[in-house]
């Protein structure tokens, strides 16, 4: 078993980098010669099902390890993940060096927010072939992967007492009210969007968006439900 020392010196050893560009699972379906494949199968399974099933076959078991032809990039998830670790961290060792590193990360995901929106939110920073013609680009943004920056910027604010980051929280609501659309509205019920366009139902995407409005009401009671 892995003492509590040795646990601390393994979540520093990866959350405390300047740099955390790092290989995905999905590295093989973000490659251009990736794309096409899965663009052909979300078009027709029957073409697409022997070049997709032998792309995976490389990659899971050929390419696996080496990663050839793959390129590390740095994922807004993977730098809020590391900034929530290091703030938990930091409840239990009152070390200041994990809340300054908590600090860098979010001040990173700031710093790399998606453009174009009505206030910050992140994506997967790579173009994704989700479906039949439903291609997102390097910067679209997505409701189910915004939540970790918020979570981790509101984490930030309580643990720190550094209000001046609640401002970010209040950005975060705006893209959620603004960009995330309506997909289901009746009087029992409420879906919001994956993206920014009506585009598909998801189950995920209302539990993350109930998530992040859960935040949202401690900063902003004037929505009249605190």
């Amino acid at each position: 078993m892995m003492s509590a020392e040795n646990e601390i010196d393994l979540i520093e050893r990866f959350c405390m980098q300047e740099n955390l560009e790092c290989h995905d699972p999905y590295d093989v379906w973000m490659t251009n010669f990736g794309i096409r494949v899965k663009q052909l199968y979300n078009t027709n399974k029957l073409l697409g099902i022997l070049p997709a099933a032998t792309v995976t076959v490389w990659d899971q078991f050929i390419n696996n390890n080496s990663r050839l032809g793959y390129k590390k990039q740095e994922y807004p998830t993977a730098r809020a993940t590391a900034a929530l670790a290091l703030l938990n961290l930091y409840t239990k060792s009152n070390n200041e060096r994990h809340l300054v590193f908590a600090k860098k990360h979010i001040d990173w995901l700031i710093a790399h927010s998606c453009t174009g929106y009505s206030g910050l939110c992140w994506g997967l920073g790579f173009k994704w072939a989700a479906g039949d013609d439903l291609d997102y680009n390097e910067n679209t943004p997505f409701s189910t992967h915004t939540p970790y920056a918020l979570e981790a910027i509101h984490r930030y604010v309580k643990l720190s007492s550094d209000t001046a980051y609640a401002g970010h929280i209040k950005s975060i609501y705006n893209f959620f009210e603004n960009d995330i659309q309506i997909m289901y509205d009746d009087e029992e019920s409420l879906a919001k969007s994956y993206g920014p366009s009506k585009d598909r139902l998801v189950t995920n995407a209302v539990s993350y968006a109930m998530y992040s409005y859960s935040i949202f009401l401690k900063y902003l009671p004037e929505l009249g439900i605190l």
